[in-house]
């Protein structure tokens, strides 16, 4: 069975918690096989829960939702600090453009 990134990582947390069966694990397992950044989600979701069940302070569920408000997090700081390159970019061009219309009407 092939799986998208999406789909893995949505089944990493059944799959930490021993809740998937035996076919998901083996497609999660194939699928984190080939693909780097699944494997180092997966990795850091179970390094995660063994922090939060050593602690004994949070259930699972809680833990994931911390684990997805960071993903999203991230995400949108890099979204925002493309958006801010592109900025910088389109207001460098525009510089260049003015000065070189200047150089040429002189």
């Amino acid at each position: 069975m092939k799986l998208t990134c999406n789909v893995v990582r949505d089944l990493v947390g059944v799959c930490t918690d021993c809740a998937a069966s035996e076919e998901t694990k083996k497609a999660v397992q194939e699928h984190l096989a080939q693909c780097p950044a699944c494997a180092r989600y997966y990795y850091d979701y179970e390094r995660i829960g063994r922090i939060h069940r050593a602690s004994g302070r949070r259930p699972a569920a809680e833990m994931e939702m911390d684990y997805r408000n960071l993903s999203e997090r991230i995400r949108r700081k890099r979204n925002t600090d493309m958006a801010a390159t592109a900025a910088a970019i389109f207001a460098t061009a525009c510089v260049t453009a003015l000065v070189f219309v200047q150089i040429v009407k002189k």
